[in-house]
C-alpha cells in the first residue's frame, strides 16, 4: 500500500483501539486513504465489519467502501 511512512521510510500501521461507531469512521478513512489499519474491538462489530466490509461517508455526502481484506480485525 502506498499509506503514511515514517520519518525511516517503513510503513505505519494505525492501530484503533475501540472500535466503535467512532473508531471505524477513523479507522475506515484512513484505510480509504490507503493506510494499513488494525481495528481492535467488540466481536459481534467486528464480525459483521469482516462480512461486509466498512463504508464511512460525512455530511458532504462523501463516502468510501473499504473491503475486509484491507483490514486487519482483533479483539
Amino acid at each position: 500500500m502506498n499509506g503514511p511512512r515514517a520519518s525511516s521510510g517503513t510503513a505505519v500501521t494505525v492501530g484503533v483501539l475501540g472500535a466503535g461507531s467512532i473508531g471505524c469512521w477513523v479507522g475506515g478513512r484512513l484505510a480509504a486513504g490507503g493506510a494499513d489499519v488494525v481495528l481492535i474491538g467488540r466481536p459481534r462489530l467486528l464480525d459483521a465489519v469482516g462480512r461486509h466490509g466498512l463504508t464511512v461517508g460525512d455530511a458532504d455526502a462523501d463516502h468510501a467502501h473499504v473491503p475486509a481484506d484491507r483490514l486487519t480485525l482483533t479483539t
